[in-house]
């Protein structure tokens, strides 16, 4: 018997030995990592506390030294003193990091696991703020990705508040419910973007495959247009001729000779009765503008399937737009979108009647378009993942990883881009190509060191003959996103050859694909301090440049430069208002002003850095009264990569706040301090404190804002999923603001009446996107991953109340704690509370919002 339990107790012993053995083949793999936001505002300073949790899942011991993790989070400052566990965290370049131990870094045994606790400075408050793209690499081994990774919810308020200023409400299902309480639910619009005049007349006008297009010869694509939206309505298109003919069972396409309402580009009149559709309009633009308006007019239910005939209310529309710069900004260089994810945004732009496609293809993480002839652009420069030296690839940012997999690689390929060009040509949107310097140039800086290392031991003058960098070169600089090497050098011939190659092939493309173009926009932002100022390609300029006095005179030296080359091709260059300001001295100390060197330039200003409270939300003002032609992109209303709200399952940034659906609509071009309400940590701001001391835009400065743009930057979008929800339906409401003429309300001085009129313009248009375009973007749009925010909900003597955003948007609700699907109850009126509710949002079409539970109704009531 002592016999048998000595070999049983030998057994368990081995057993034990066996399970928490240490290793040095560690299956990295079984390692699962869970990350946390703690608190943010510690001791009252802008600092957060966040921690790592490592698992080990295996049944060895995590006992190995010689490892890193690896991640990308938005560039912050870990603070040494706090980092936990055994562990140091450094940054290698912009939002790239790693995490590694060091000699006080314990084993963790299987089935354990070891926290490690960090501070940071600013904060952190929703699920895109967390560390992504995590990657373990044991020394001398490959990447291996972490693919049980876990964030922890968001649900204190000290999680949620950025700091103890922050006074931004926190988006409960109780405060949706009061905000939602001012959207009346009224009659929809006729159309969007509103027309300057819609006459309604009697009577209904049939459309059957009896009709026939008659056009004018110059408008032969958009009669072929025209023909394609009725075929997918009536499964079979209308005859068409060229010719004059109108009268009855026809839609004539015709030119007018003369301006229509006073404008002689992209105006139309569209005339709809029992004797016939008329378009009359001043270009193929006006007439293509007038087919988006019939297509708009045609009942969405009548592309849900096919119909034997298109009933239409009998109207006549006279249009224009009030901006000739109706402008989207997409950023593929932050992360990749593909081809066709390009062209459906492009289709939904046509439709809503946006005609600029601001396309922005470099940046510092990425280099996007085939260049003939400079290989490495694209090789290189378009492709993330982990590399040593980054000769071979750039390093992984915003997530992307240690593979070089989608988004954080890819490019248009020549092909590709000829075919985008000619795609929105046909849709009559200029594509303007945006290639940055001379900050935000990262990704063409290595491609052209990789280049030059490719080539130096074969050919040294070959090697340098498109290099971005003085090798020299010994200035410290850091730019916003935390780069020290992203600034080319403005110095040396090599970089204008490049610039001159870039732009040729460029030039090149375009004439291939017969498209227009007029602007190519060069960035010019946020080039940071202390650059060129230690190189001595630029020292000797310096000296042999008489012009020249001191590095900050290189600023104005390189924009001639870069200029002088797009302007050879007749082409406007485009630029972020840094372009055109510079830094005087004034009696208050040095401050920004118009640059008066280049108004006769024709330089094409982007405003983008008016958030409300910072102090520069006339500069685009002063740029218009000065003569610069300005596009207003304001980051307050026209970011729409900034999260929709505060809750931490919205996605995005919010570094100018937050930006809703709402907030284009109410943006006020000609006087935007009108729309000033709240700073970004929800402070109380008014119009009158804004604009106080600010330059007011003048009737000849009026002249010179040529229109509006949104943004939308990819810092935090990793799918064609995530970028149409960041874009709609904010889309509509640039669109609204940029084609339809000055609203009503936006002319009232009294403040209070003025947010009245407003609201209630509002209540329209949110009425309208409810019934008749989010419906329409589930069948029309090919199933838009637009958003549909949460129901508001409210607790009331034991009753649940539940409203929407969006009137004409249907809710529906379970009781068993099941998720709401189209089957479930429809919410009409209030329902008694239990514990297992939950809620949502549908659209006609079935396309839902995220969820609402009971748990969140429990912790409202009670606070």
């Amino acid at each position: 018997m002592k016999f048998i339990n000595l070999l049983f107790l030998s057994f368990l012993f081995l057993t034990n030995c066996t399970t928490t053995k240490k290793t040095t083949d560690f299956d990295y793999s079984k390692l699962a990592v869970e990350w946390e936001l703690i608190r943010n505002g510690i001791d009252g300073k802008d600092i957060c506390e966040a921690a790592f949790t490592i698992h080990n899942q295996s049944n060895q011991v995590f006992s190995q030294k010689d490892w890193t993790l690896y991640f990308s989070q938005l560039p912050k400052t870990f603070i040494p003193s706090s980092i936990t566990g055994g562990i140091k965290i450094e940054q290698v370049q912009g939002d790239f990091y790693k995490l590694f131990p060091t000699e006080k870094f314990k084993d963790i045994a299987p089935d354990e696991s070891r926290k490690i606790t960090y501070q940071t400075n600013y904060w952190a408050i929703k699920k895109s703020d967390a560390p992504a793209g995590l990657y373990f690499i044991p020394k001398g081994k490959t990447p291996i990705e972490v693919k049980t990774y876990s964030i922890a919810p968001f649900e204190k308020p000290a999680q949620i508040n950025r700091n103890k200023n922050d006074k931004y409400p926190i988006p409960t299902p109780a405060f949706r419910y009061e905000q939602n309480e001012s959207v009346q639910q009224t009659a929809s619009k006729k159309l969007i973007p509103t027309p300057v005049s819609l006459v309604e007349q009697k009577g209904t006008v049939n459309l059957n495959t009896s009709y026939k297009i008659y056009y004018q010869k110059e408008l032969a694509h958009e009669a072929t247009q025209l023909n394609a939206i009725v075929k997918t309505v009536l499964g079979k298109g209308f005859e068409t001729n060229e010719g004059t003919t109108t009268g009855k069972n026809t839609i004539s396409l015709q030119l007018s000779n003369q301006a229509i309402l006073g404008k002689k580009k992209e105006a139309y009149r569209l005339q709809i009765s029992q004797s016939g559709i008329r378009i009359l309009a001043t270009d193929r633009a006006g007439a293509f503008y007038a087919i988006q308006s019939l297509k708009a007019l045609i009942p969405v239910e009548a592309f849900h399937k096919k119909q034997k005939d298109i009933i239409l209310d009998a109207m006549e529309i006279t249009d224009y737009p009030r901006f000739e710069y109706r402008g989207l900004h997409l950023d593929v260089s932050r992360n990749f979108h593909k081809k066709e994810s390009v062209m459906k945004l492009l289709d939904l732009m046509a439709f809503y009647k946006l005609n600029k496609f601001h396309f922005h293809l470099t940046d510092d993480e990425g280099w996007r378009l085939e260049i003939d002839g400079l290989p490495e652009l694209t090789s290189v420069g378009a492709q993330r993942g982990h590399t040593e030296n980054e000769l071979d690839k750039l390093r992984p940012a915003y997530g992307s990883g240690p593979f070089s997999d989608f988004p954080g690689t890819g490019f248009y390929s020549r092909k590709d881009f000829i075919e985008i060009l000619r795609y929105a040509t046909a849709r009559h949107i200029e594509i303007i190509p945006a290639v940055d310097m001379p900050g935000h140039a990262r990704a063409a800086i290595k491609a052209m060191e990789a280049r030059y290392h490719n080539l130096k031991e074969k050919d040294e003058a070959a090697a340098k003959e498109f290099l971005l960098t003085d090798l020299n070169d010994q200035s410290k600089y850091k730019s916003v996103q935390d780069y020290t090497d992203n600034v080319i050098s403005v110095c040396q011939e090599s970089t204008y050859r490049f610039l001159e190659k870039v732009v040729d092939e460029i030039v090149a493309m375009y004439k291939t694909a017969n498209a227009p173009l007029t602007t190519i926009h060069i960035g010019g932002d946020e080039t940071p301090g202390g650059v060129w100022t230690k190189s001595p390609a630029c020292n000797n300029l310096i000296t042999n440049d008489a012009s020249l006095n001191n590095p900050s005179d290189l600023w104005n030296y390189f924009l001639k430069r870069y200029s002088a080359i797009i302007s050879k091709h007749g082409l406007t260059t485009g630029g972020w208002e840094e372009i055109s300001m510079h830094m005087v001295e004034t009696k208050d100390g040095k401050k920004h002003e118009p640059n008066p060197e280049f108004i006769n330039s024709h330089f094409l200003t982007y405003f983008w850095n008016a958030i409300f409270g910072w102090g520069n939300e006339d500069v685009g003002y002063q740029l218009a009264n000065a003569g610069y032609k300005v596009v207003m992109c304001n980051a307050s209303n026209l970011y729409f990569d900034l999260a929709y709200d505060k809750d931490p399952q919205e996605t995005g940034l919010y570094w100018a706040g937050f930006v809703d659906s709402k907030k284009p609509f109410e943006f006020m071009p000609f006087d935007l301090f009108k729309a000033a309400e709240m700073g970004r940590f929800g402070e109380k701001l008014s119009p009158e404190q804004v604009a106080k001391g600010k330059v007011k835009l003048t009737a000849e400065g009026r002249k010179n804002i040529v229109g509006i743009q949104g943004q939308i930057w990819s810092e935090t979008i990793h799918s064609q999923k995530m970028l149409e929800y960041y874009a709609f339906p904010k889309l509509i409401s640039l669109a609204e603001r940029a084609w339809a003429q000055q609203a009503a309300w936006a002319t009232i001085d009294n403040t209070q009446k003025r947010r009245k009129g407003m609201t209630a313009a509002w209540s329209s248009f949110a009425t309208t996107l409810g019934e008749k375009e989010m419906p329409r973007m589930d069948i029309v749009g090919k199933g838009i991953n637009y958003r549909i925010p949460p129901p508001g909900v409210k607790l009331e003597n034991g009753m649940l109340l539940a409203n929407t955003a969006f009137p004409g948007l249907i809710i529906r609700y379970t009781t068993d704690g099941s998720e709401p699907n189209p089957s479930s109850l429809i919410y009409s009126s209030p329902i008694k509370f239990s514990k297992n509710l939950k809620l949502k949002a549908f659209s006609k079409y079935n396309h839902s919002s995220r969820t609402v539970n009971s748990s969140q109704l429990t912790v409202d009531s009670s606070q």
